[in-house]
């Protein structure tokens, strides 16, 4: 008999979770995790003090997805997040959530991602849990997204947030509302994360638009990006867009090195760092610079 979880969905078996970023999957995860059952587990690319801030550390196991070694991270390879889960879960686990499958992807081949689907598949519907899969679909092949949900249904969200549907209803409102929708973006959610890379199929303005909302909303500085929003040629736009992207990622990396060096940084190394990432000023000198800085103290 499959175990229910209270009437929201059935356990046992896997499901994606469309999501654009860590507010949206825990938004709509925190009520299956605070009233799980069982054991819970969360495989995350946030490091450990960033998820703490979307969950505390005794409602879960936590592994960090990450090239880093560490005695909490696990590569951001199928075989690898594979053979951890399975010895990581077992008779008394309820809930396991995996980000970062679009990552899988980029270390591995379609067919390698889809026989790991496949071998969670089996794992849990015989130990009888559920398995999320957090995914941003505009980061997917058409045909490998239709294979993934075929192995994963949607997972239904009492708060949805914003799906690719959403998205290309929003093709239709104009450049110019979108250029005042990134201008005018709430800054209240400043979180830092990485967001997955968007490929050139499928790549629109109002994509574009809505990814450079999430970054404005972090605090980043797109000035150089807005271009973009107006270039007709596709091709262009998403070359503009793959660099910021680029730039963009490894901000957000430094950023966090900033936040972890503690006290060997003064406030106003804090202030003058933090400025020049926001800013994606000359952000891979001032990440050589910072390096450079953080060995020698």
């Amino acid at each position: 008999m499959r175990r229910m979880h209270r009437g929201v969905v059935p356990w046992g078996g896997m499901f994606t979770l469309e999501s654009a970023s860590p507010t949206d999957t825990f938004r709509n995860l925190d009520k299956r995790i605070s009233e799980a059952d069982g054991g819970v587990v969360c495989y995350s690319r946030l490091p450990m003090r960033q998820l703490l801030r979307y969950m505390p550390s005794n409602s879960a196991s936590m592994w960090w997805i990450s090239e880093h070694e560490s005695p909490q991270s696990v590569r951001p390879h199928p075989s690898n997040v594979g053979d951890h889960v399975i010895g990581n879960v077992g008779k008394n686990t309820s809930l396991v959530m995996i980000d970062g499958l679009d990552w899988f992807i980029t270390k591995a081949s379609q067919e390698e991602c889809l026989a790991f689907l496949q071998r969670m598949d089996a794992l849990s519907r015989e130990l009888d849990f559920t398995i999320v899969y957090p995914v941003d679909p505009l980061a997917f092949e058409a045909v490998f997204w239709a294979r993934l949900t075929s192995l994963a249904p949607k997972l239904s969200t009492e708060t949805a947030p914003p799906t690719a549907s959403l998205i290309l209803e929003e093709m239709d409102t104009g450049l110019r509302s979108m250029l005042k929708e990134v201008h005018d973006a709430d800054d209240s959610d400043r979180s830092l994360s990485h967001l997955v890379k968007l490929p050139r199929m499928g790549f629109t303005h109002a994509i574009l638009a809505k990814r450079m909302l999430q970054w404005k909303r972090m605090g980043f500085d797109l000035s150089m990006l807005e271009p973009a929003l107006v270039v007709q040629n596709m091709d262009e736009a998403h070359r503009l867009y793959g660099d910021v992207e680029e730039t963009v990622a490894l901000a957000i990396d430094c950023m966090r090195m900033v936040v972890d060096a503690g006290d060997k940084l003064s406030v106003t190394e804090r202030e003058l760092y933090g400025y020049r990432f926001l800013s994606l000023t000359d952000v891979r000198e001032s990440a050589d610079e910072l390096k450079l800085m953080l060995s020698s103290r």
